[in-house]
């Protein structure tokens, strides 16, 4: 037997709205002081997405990296700029190879809320794009 393959939507703006509220829930534990738990603090909230049902469990990895979300949920309209920012925050953040400084992890939450930001104003130009096909 065959299995149908569906064609990966790209998520609602409601999801998104879901994500961007895990990522500011994230930046008000974020703490420049502790890497390690900053990096678990985020997989908590990842995690959280996931028994929403905001992100499907099954294709994601164990480990999974924002960068990924970030791309599954946005899709096409994730921009190279964007995904370029995701990633240095990752790196930013992360404890391989050892300890990031203050400055990075003050750096880091900076970038993200730039990421932020890029996620919420892409949620609105959808919802007013929405809001004006249905006027038609």
């Amino acid at each position: 037997m065959k299995k149908s393959r569906t064609k990966k939507k790209r998520a609602s703006s409601e999801d998104l709205l879901e994500l961007v509220g895990e990522l500011k829930a994230y930046t008000e534990e974020f703490d420049v002081s502790d890497p390690t738990g900053t990096e678990v603090s985020l997989d908590t909230h990842i995690s959280n997405l996931i028994e929403k049902g905001i992100i499907a469990g099954r294709t994601w990895r164990k480990y999974h990296a924002l960068s990924e979300v970030v791309k599954g949920m946005l899709g096409k309209s994730a921009t190279d700029n964007l995904l370029e920012r995701v990633a240095m925050f990752e790196q930013l953040i992360s404890s391989y190879g050892g300890e990031p400084s203050t400055e990075d992890m003050e750096e880091a939450l900076e970038v993200l809320n730039e990421v932020i930001a890029e996620i919420e104003k892409r949620v609105e130009k959808r919802s007013r794009g929405q809001q004006q096909r249905l006027a038609e």
